[in-house]
């Protein structure tokens, strides 16, 4: 993205924050693909938040040894 904002001239945050719209519209265009099948198959959460916590931020607890 940053290529494609030098090549249109943009050098402020101000610029950009105009010009992202079109951007990301162009990109939805050239990446964007109908899904194959149109159900939702996600499933319902059911791990608490602490759980969730643990598995993505990849905590491990592990015991420290006795002597």
């Amino acid at each position: 993205m940053i290529k494609e904002m030098r090549l249109e001239g943009i050098s402020s945050i101000a610029e950009a924050n105009i010009w992202l719209p079109r951007f990301i519209e162009q990109f939805n265009l050239k990446f964007a693909k109908i899904a194959f099948n149109p159900k939702d198959l996600h499933r319902s959460v059911t791990e608490t938040p602490e759980e969730l916590d643990d598995i993505l931020l990849g905590v491990s607890h592990v015991e420290s040894p006795t002597a």
